[in-house]
């Protein structure tokens, strides 16, 4: 998009409506010669992008459908930016929120449209889009999906520095009351900025919810000052050492065999180490004989 549509399109996510491109002076014919070409691609009704335009381009035109200073929020914030979640956000609906006082807002096809207090504070900016913070964008995911959903994305954007404690304690404190806000409260306790993996993060919430006592994360195993590994998990008094094994953690077999020396050095201090899997404590029945078997290894090893 040539100057100045290109301009507009840039504080819009890189979309523009047949309105905007016919006051800069195009003709209907050329709009309509852009879009039989691929050059334009129709968004929404009356609402262009350039043909590569990704996500953005498909959140600025929800932002113009609704024709107000919505923000993004919720699970399109988090595409924006880059947040790892538990669940991947529906990417045929985008997600706004608008400001209790704003009038003749509601869904439309592929948005959502939340009304919600938004102190200035609570926005910032993504790709030219009006988008709530990652702290805002944290506590609104948690309040809407679960405690897991707020665990794993919290614990993974502290862990990339993306937010900081305090930020989301701040957020907490303006949202006081609100549906869910003890959710995100809740959550926010159980943070951990160490959490490597989502499983890591779920792991914790796993060993809260069988009894099992709370352990260190990210503890150095060392024999004198030789380092020996870095394991997930350290319970010190019966010295077992807890791993979990992700997706993919060991796709090559030469990653397994390098695995396989490591826990055979923990071993050789007397660690017990214990393994689990995604499956192992997130289907029911795999949860209960994880837990027992945890258990049993805490007990015995004590």
């Amino acid at each position: 998009m040539d100057l100045p549509l290109g301009s507009i399109a840039d504080l819009q996510g890189g979309v523009v409506t047949r309105a905007q491109a016919l006051a800069v002076g195009l003709l209907q014919s050329e709009i309509g010669y852009l879009a039989r070409r691929g050059a334009w691609e129709p968004i929404r009704r009356g609402v262009y992008a350039e043909a590569d335009g990704g996500a953005s381009v498909r959140i600025g035109a929800a932002l113009l459908a609704i024709g107000s200073r919505g923000v993004v929020s919720h699970g399109s914030a988090a595409a924006l930016h880059g947040l790892d979640l538990l669940r991947e956000p529906d990417a045929t609906q985008t997600v706004l929120t608008v400001r209790p006082g704003q009038r003749g807002h509601k869904d439309l096809d592929g948005i959502h449209v939340h009304r919600a207090g938004l102190p200035r504070w609570h926005v910032s900016e993504a790709n030219g889009l009006p988008v709530t913070t990652v702290a805002r964008t944290l506590v609104d995911l948690t309040r809407a999906l679960s405690l897991r959903d707020g665990v794993v994305a919290m614990d993974a954007a502290r862990h990339s520095g993306r937010v900081r404690l305090e930020q989301l304690e701040e957020v907490l404190a303006d949202c006081r009351g609100w549906p869910w806000i003890r959710r995100a409260a809740s959550a926010v306790k159980l943070t951990d900025p160490a959490a490597e993996s989502a499983l890591e993060s779920l792991s914790r919430m796993f060993f809260s919810a069988h009894d099992i006592p709370a352990p260190v994360t990210q503890f150095v195993v060392r024999s004198g000052q030789r380092f020996i590994a870095r394991t997930d998990f350290w319970w010190e008094e019966p010295r077992v050492a807890g791993e979990a094994d992700g997706l993919g953690k060991y796709a090559a077999l030469a990653d397994l065999h390098a695995e396989k020396l490591r826990q055979e050095r923990i071993e050789a201090l007397g660690i017990r180490v214990v393994r689990w899997t995604w499956d192992d404590i997130w289907k029911p029945a795999a949860a209960r004989a994880t837990a027992a078997r945890l258990r049993a290894a805490l007990g015995r090893a004590a």
